[in-house]
């Protein structure tokens, strides 16, 4: 026999009916939904994690650093790490007039792939420059002091061989890479800049390398290994003297060598179209850069081993 509340429950059923197919699709649907965002926000942790893992493991980082260069603000730089738990042999990387350009990346990238620390220096943004194709702040000088202060600035990393660094510069950045060459140039830098040791020695750069630099920054006095890499077809900054630097050294015992390739113009390792800047022409050459990466490879395992 059904209770007063049975009977109540009988009749309301009775009146309203049973549940509503849709309310119970509805039902589901809420649970369904529910369920799917629980297991979003769990993927997307996990995404997290790893991206956050990748990043310190082996990606690019952003960091700061003071110039050596009087009166200059903190640094900007871009610092690509191999995946390698040893202390590694660096590159100290010097972009052209024109800035810090994607292609910088592409060889920081490249860099990192053959077991390198990579450091992409901006020399504008801080001081609040975008470009000095036509005009010369910061000057080479200042590019190549910043140098030295990414110099300094890596040999604080841990994971950093601090006696295998190396320079390398594009155009307006391989000008400052053929004063870091120099040893006039270095005792200049440590008078104006005081960046030496205790011992009063300036151990500089290991080695360096230049592409399509403005020529007339090599000289004889020339201290670590050099490769300079040059088009042939160069109307900005003509290989000419850069060679006739090379023969200076021929036979010597310090590596100091050019490779021209011919047919090439000024930034032909720049992924570009054909196009003509301030009355020069530009353009990239697949077969040139590819050969300058090999050459650059060589070098460095050479010079570090």
């Amino acid at each position: 026999m059904l209770t007063q509340r049975g009977q109540l429950l009988r009749v309301a059923l009775s009146i309203a009916g049973p549940p509503c197919p849709a309310d119970r699709s509805l039902r589901v649907l809420r649970i369904w939904r529910e369920w799917w965002a629980t297991v979003a926000i769990r993927i997307s942790c996990l995404a997290m994690f790893v991206f956050a893992m990748s990043f310190l493991a082996g990606c690019v980082s952003f960091v700061r650093f003071p110039s050596v260069a009087a009166n200059s603000p903190l640094l900007t730089a871009e610092l690509y790490r191999p995946d390698i738990s040893t202390r590694r042999p660096a590159v100290v990387l010097l972009h052209p007039c024109g800035g810090l350009e994607p292609f910088m990346r592409d060889w920081g990238q490249w860099l990192q792939s053959k077991g390198y620390v990579a450091l992409v220096v901006d020399s504008f943004t801080a001081r609040g420059v975008t470009n000095v194709c036509e005009s010369r702040y910061p000057s080479w000088g200042e590019a190549a002091r910043d140098a030295l202060g990414a110099l300094r600035y890596l040999r604080t990393l841990p994971f950093v061989d601090a006696e295998r660094v190396a320079v390398m510069g594009w155009s307006y950045g391989g000008a400052a890479a053929l004063l870091l060459s120099r040893e006039m140039f270095l005792d200049w830098a440590d008078q104006q800049g005081k960046w030496s040791d205790q011992q009063g020695n300036h151990p500089g750069f290991r080695a360096a390398i230049a592409l399509y630099p403005p020529c007339e920054m090599a000289g004889p006095d020339i201290r670590v290994p050099l490769l300079m890499l040059l088009a042939g077809r160069d109307d900005w900054t003509p290989a000419r003297f850069c060679i006739e630097v090379t023969e200076q050294f021929k036979g010597g015992t310090l590596p100091v060598r050019s490779v021209v390739y011919a047919t090439a113009v000024h930034g032909f390792d720049q992924p570009r179209q054909p196009t003509t800047y301030l009355g020069h022409s530009l353009a990239y050459d697949e077969a040139a850069t590819r050969d300058a990466r090999e050459q650059v490879r060589l070098f460095l395992e050479e010079t570090f081993r």
